[in-house]
């Protein structure tokens, strides 16, 4: 689940290989990240933007601790949930 939460790598590659002639042309990430449509631009691609394509450090700061916070969340959730699904006899 929180490896979920941190995709970046395969959608990075996927949004900086644009076809020529697209916004930003070769070596220009930030025109072409999410690229096609938004439709890669996870969490944390948008997180990568906010702090480097835009230098809205204080903002990418601010997704970074909620990202933290919800990975807190969702693990103490499993954990929780985890007692159900072990049965010892």
């Amino acid at each position: 689940m929180i490896q979920g939460l941190q995709y970046f790598d395969q959608a990075y590659v996927a949004s900086t290989v644009a076809p020529p002639g697209a916004a930003g042309g070769a070596g220009d990430t930030s025109a072409t990240l999410g690229y096609p449509d938004g439709s890669t631009l996870f969490y944390s691609l948008l997180l990568y933007q906010q702090g480097f394509g835009y230098f809205n450090m204080g903002y990418a700061a601010a997704m970074s601790m909620l990202l933290l916070v919800v990975s807190v969340g969702v693990t103490l959730l499993v954990l929780r949930n985890a007692r159900r699904w072990v049965h010892a006899q």
